[in-house]
């Protein structure tokens, strides 16, 4: 004999139809690939710099967020604000893995501990993860009432890898936090990107293999063995990476992605199954998108399914 409460209906909470909305999206690197200059080519953006790492930049910034509770007291001020009054359209986080430490810390002093690793078996990293879903959660009220651009910087790190099928484990390149808030993280933003600099190997007249430097820099935009990425506007598996305009040309991707009619989607997307090399794959994917030609969702995930083949 449950009370329901009297409220809207659940059905007529229901909405159709394509919502645009500014980018919500992380990128994560090595030391001086060149994020903080990607997040300064975003629109009049404001910097929540921990590492104080704008310092040569000519941008708006909060470096002197110490803690947690700074920061999340901060956007709630931001999204308390009226809408048309903010004076930036981009808020970027610099970078991620010191906002996590400053969780750390306030978990731990919340819970009387010197470190969350002794707040029990795991149990301070699943708190952790409350914390991130609070800090997300604002950030996107604050994106849907002041239309503004959301990027979160972070460092990568080599962490192992469990392949429960094949029984092996190996190592990739991921978000520098911890595994929990790592996973809640990749899943609750809309797009990952993984910056790189690339390298190249030779060997000398020993056998001896030596590493190369380069001045090229790639973008890795899709789920690979080697590396946690995503994207749903049909970019490159592996793009050279902006050096100015970074914003411009993911925004680009954006519209254009938002734009796509499913007669759009269907002819690119078998433009992309010719270069498929496996015939047996070539022909799953055709009957695949033949089945469904008209519904844009499967046709974008036949085009990234495509990019992965044809880089493999």
């Amino acid at each position: 004999n449950k009370q329901w409460r009297k409220s809207m209906s659940i059905l007529e909470k229901i909405k159709k139809g394509r919502v645009k909305k500014p980018l919500f999206m992380c990128m994560y690197s090595g030391p001086g690939v060149g994020k903080t200059d990607f997040g300064a080519s975003f629109p009049k953006p404001l910097f929540f710099d921990f590492e104080e790492s704008t310092h040569n930049i000519n941008v708006d910034r909060i470096d002197n967020a110490k803690e947690y509770d700074e920061v999340i007291d901060g956007l709630h001020e931001i999204l308390e604000m009226e809408p048309g009054t903010l004076e930036f359209k981009s808020i970027i986080f610099d970078t991620i893995d010191e906002l996590e430490r400053m969780m750390h810390v306030q978990i731990a002093s919340d819970a009387g501990k010197k470190s969350i690793d002794h707040i029990g078996w795991q149990k301070g990293f699943d708190y952790a993860v409350n914390l991130w879903a609070e800090f997300i959660g604002v950030c996107r009220m604050i994106r849907d009432k002041h239309k503004i651009h959301f990027l979160f910087l972070a460092h990568s790190a080599h962490k192992s890898k469990d392949d429960i099928e094949k029984e092996q484990t190996y190592m990739r390149n991921t978000i520098n936090l911890h595994k929990k808030s790592a996973a809640f993280v990749f899943g609750a933003v809309e797009m990952v990107l993984y910056a790189k600099k690339d390298i190249s190997f030779k060997k000398d007249s020993e056998g001896n293999t030596f590493a190369k430097d380069s001045n090229k820099r790639s973008l890795c935009t899709g789920l690979s063995a080697h590396y946690d990425a995503k994207n749903r506007l049909q970019l490159d598996p592996v793009m050279p990476m902006p050096v100015k305009n970074g914003f411009s040309v993911i925004w680009g991707a954006y519209l254009k992605a938002f734009d796509q009619t499913p007669e759009q989607a269907l002819l690119a997307c078998q433009d992309l199954i010719t270069k498929v090399k496996d015939q047996q794959v070539k022909d799953q994917m055709i009957s695949y998108v033949t089945a469904n030609k008209t519904d844009i969702t499967i046709l974008r995930t036949a085009i990234l399914l495509s990019l992965i083949h044809i880089s493999e």
